[in-house]
C-alpha cells in the first residue's frame, strides 16, 4: 500500500485537566496485560458527509474530555504485601503522552481491499488491517507510550478507515465500540462512560487469603495455563515467560504448563471471513442462537483439523462480566473472562457457562486479588486442539457514524495466529424488535492454511444454506 501522505500528532482533551489523578486498574484489567492490543478498523465508503481528516481529529479532542484517562500513562504498582503486578494510571498532568494520532493517504481504492458485495466465503487473507493503525508499540510493552493510538488513513477513491487501538487493560471489544460510537456523535449526543475500576473490585471478598475460595475458584471450567512454568518451551521469544528474579523458582499457582507440541507457530495461517444468513442462523440447532452458532463451525474445525469424536478439544469463550456483576453497560475497561469448553456441543457450551454463577466470580475474583502475577495464568491457548473465541455482537460497532453512513465493513484486528474467532454482527439493527442476527452473522476465522482450504470444501459448513 503506497502511501502519499503521512502526518502523526499526540491528542488531548480540549478542556481545561481537572488535575493530576492516580486510578489503580481492576483486578481482572490486571490480567490481560499480556493480551495483544484491543483494536478495531471501520472502512466507510465516500460520501459528501464525511468529515475530513482535520474534523475527525478535532472530534477526537471533544471526546477525549469524556476519556482524559486514556490520554495518561500506564504503569505497574509498586510491590505490595498481596501483589506484584497491578496496573495504575496516572493522567490530568502536563507530561501525560497523550492519544496518538496518525493521518495517512494513500493511491489504494477502498474498492480493491473489499469487494461489495462480498463472498459468503471471503478469503481476508490480503487485507492489510496491520497498515490501518499505527505501528507505535503501546504501554505498558512501552513503558513511556501512549495507551491509544488512532489513524484515520483516506483512499484515492475519498473512503476512509478510522482504525484504532487501546491497551487492552483498558478495553474490550464493548469498551472499543462504545468509544468509537461516543467519537461518531460528539457533536449530538454528550458520552457517559463509566471510568470507576473499584465497582468491579468490590465484588472481591475477603483481606487475606481465604483457601476454602480459593478451592472454589479452581473448580471453575477456566484453563490455567502458567507462562512462568512454561518458558522452557516456548517457541518463540516472549517477555511474558520471564520470571521475576525475586520469584525464580516461581511459586506454585495450580497452573498447567502449555502445550506447545499442539501449537505449529510457524505453519501459514489463512484469514476468511465466513458470513452466514439469517436463515442459516435460524436453522442452526441447539440453544441460544449463538451456542448454536459456535457449536455448529466448531465442529467443522474439528472435522477440518482430523479430529473424531472423543479427541481433546478446547473452546475458550469469552465472556463478560458486566451483566453477571451488574455492572453500568458503559463500565470502561476489560471486564472478561474466559470459559474452557470441552464439549463441542451448543448443549456443552451452555452448561460450561452455566457455572459461572455470581458467587462462583467472587471466589475467582478473591483468588485473582491474591495473585502475585494476575497476567502469570492465561486462561486459553491456541493452535490444532484449540478454538480462541471472542464475540463482538451486542456492541454497535455497524453503529459508528460519522456522517457518511454505517461502514461497509469493520475488522476486529487480530494477530494471525490459528484458532482465532471473531463472531461479529453485519449491520445497523433498526427497530426495537429486531435482533442481533437478523441480517446475517460474520465470523472472522483464523486457522492453519491446510485446514482452512478442508474446512471451505467441508459440505456440512453449508448444511443449512438455501440458495
Amino acid at each position: 500500500m503506497d502511501v502519499l501522505y503521512y502526518s502523526a500528532s499526540r491528542e488531548f482533551p480540549c478542556g481545561v485537566s481537572g488535575g493530576e489523578r492516580t486510578v489503580a486498574l481492576s483486578i481482572i484489567d490486571s490480567t490481560v496485560g499480556n493480551f495483544s492490543p484491543c483494536g478495531a478498523v471501520w472502512f466507510y465508503d465516500a460520501s459528501p458527509s464525511l468529515p475530513n481528516p482535520e474534523g475527525l481529529r478535532s472530534a477526537l479532542r471533544k471526546t477525549l474530555d469524556f476519556y482524559p484517562q486514556w490520554c495518561g500513562r500506564l504503569y505497574h504498582l509498586p510491590p505490595s504485601h498481596t501483589t506484584i503486578d497491578r496496573l495504575a494510571l496516572t493522567f490530568g498532568c502536563a507530561t501525560d503522552p497523550g492519544v496518538l494520532f496518525v493521518d495517512v493517504q494513500t493511491n489504494v481504492r477502498l474498492a480493491d481491499l473489499i469487494p461489495l458485495p462480498r463472498p459468503k466465503e471471503w478469503d481476508a487473507s490480503d487485507l492489510p488491517a496491520a497498515h490501518f493503525l499505527p505501528s507505535t508499540p503501546l504501554a505498558p510493552v512501552d513503558p513511556e507510550g501512549p495507551v491509544m493510538s488512532v489513524q484515520v488513513t483516506t483512499f484515492a477513491c475519498g473512503g476512509i478507515a478510522i482504525g484504532i487501538r487501546l491497551a487492552h487493560p483498558l478495553s474490550d471489544a464493548q469498551t472499543l465500540a462504545y468509544f468509537a460510537r461516543d467519537w461518531a456523535c460528539i457533536e449530538r449526543v454528550v458520552p457517559n462512560p463509566v471510568f470507576d475500576p473499584q465497582l468491579l473490585d468490590d465484588h472481591a471478598p475477603g483481606s487475606e487469603v481465604d483457601d476454602a475460595l480459593v478451592a472454589e475458584a479452581r473448580k471453575l471450567p477456566c484453563s490455567r495455563y502458567d507462562w512462568w512454568i512454561s518458558g522452557s518451551d516456548c517457541p518463540f521469544a516472549s517477555q511474558a515467560a520471564v520470571i521475576p528474579p525475586e520469584f525464580s523458582p516461581p511459586p506454585d499457582v495450580g497452573g498447567t504448563r502449555m502445550p506447545w507440541d499442539q501449537w505449529n507457530v510457524s505453519a501459514p495461517v489463512s484469514h476468511y471471513v465466513i458470513h452466514f444468513t439469517q436463515d442459516e442462523v435460524k436453522q442452526m440447532e441447539g440453544g441460544t442462537r449463538m451456542e448454536a452458532i459456535l457449536a455448529h463451525v466448531w465442529g467443522c474445525i474439528n472435522r477440518a483439523r482430523g479430529l473424531v469424536e472423543g479427541d481433546e478439544v478446547h473452546m475458550e469463550l469469552t465472556f463478560g462480566l458486566r451483566p453477571r456483576l451488574k455492572l453500568p453497560d458503559r463500565f470502561i475497561g476489560s471486564p472478561i473472562m474466559l470459559a474452557d469448553v470441552r464439549t463441542p456441543t451448543s448443549q456443552g457450551i451452555h452448561d460450561t457457562l452455566s457455572q459461572f454463577t455470581i458467587n462462583a466470580l467472587k471466589a475467582h475474583l478473591h483468588e485473582k486479588k491474591f495473585e502475585v502475577a494476575p497476567k502469570r495464568l492465561w486462561q486459553a491457548f491456541l493452535g490444532h486442539r484449540h478454538v480462541l473465541v471472542t464475540s463482538w455482537v451486542h456492541t454497535g460497532v455497524y453503529e459508528a457514524d460519522f456522517g457518511g453512513g454505517s461502514p461497509r465493513y469493520v475488522e476486529a484486528v487480530m494477530p494471525k495466529l490459528d484458532g482465532l474467532l471473531q463472531v461479529m454482527e453485519v449491520q445497523n439493527r433498526h427497530g426495537e424488535h429486531c435482533r442481533w442476527y437478523d441480517a446475517g452473522v460474520d465470523l472472522q476465522l483464523h486457522l492453519e492454511e491446510e485446514v482452512m482450504v478442508r474446512l471451505l470444501e467441508d459440505p456440512l459448513l453449508r448444511k443449512y444454506y438455501a440458495a
